[in-house]
């Protein structure tokens, strides 16, 4: 079923509404304290791009990426601006930015550098259970089996898998609700 014009409206607007604070935060986080008086012009750029590409971003499997990777993009050029504007710097070229900003590549770095910079995983792991968390470690980041878990947890294996199950599907709910 084909969308009208005004049903992609509606869905950029909810979607917008709904993540318009985890784009203003990659934006301050971007421009940091000397410029983030930038901040809520980036973040209406920001939408504004996404109306003109709403097509190209409705399409996406994940668009706050996009959203997120466009917004980090506009307080960067906004920086820029005030920059040249100061007499500080030399202008640097943005045409090259805008035109890989829609790449997969591109958005997905940008995506990962602000979970880096976030520290979002270890925010992740820090968010369960102790005992799940625990296993988790143990798993993913010591690199030990599920036996060797079980046997230094005094618990099954089956419990370790549950645990191991439990992790995934809480730290999956939480990017997808947005939490991060």
């Amino acid at each position: 079923m084909k969308q009208t014009d005004k049903q992609k409206n509606a869905m950029l607007g909810e979607l917008f509404e709904q993540f318009h604070g985890v784009i203003l935060r990659a934006i301050v986080g971007t421009l940091g304290a000397e410029y983030s008086y930038l901040a809520e012009d980036c973040l209406s750029q920001t939408f504004l791009i996404a109306c003109q590409k709403k097509d190209d971003l409705l399409s996406r499997q994940n668009p706050v990426v996009w959203l997120i990777a466009t917004g980090k993009n506009c307080a960067r050029n906004a920086m820029r601006l005030a920059i040249k504007e100061q007499s500080f710097a030399a202008p640097l070229d943005t045409e090259t930015e805008y035109a890989d900003a829609n790449s997969d590549a591109f958005v997905e770095q940008i995506a990962y550098d602000d979970w880096v910079e976030r520290d979002v995983a270890q925010k992740l792991i820090d968010g369960l259970n102790p005992r799940v968390r625990r296993a988790f470690v143990a798993k993913y980041r010591e690199g030990k089996s599920n036996a060797e878990i079980a046997e230094e947890m005094q618990i099954s294996e089956s419990t370790v898998r549950t645990f191991l199950h439990d992790a995934k599907r809480q730290v999956t709910q939480k990017i997808r609700s947005g939490e991060f």
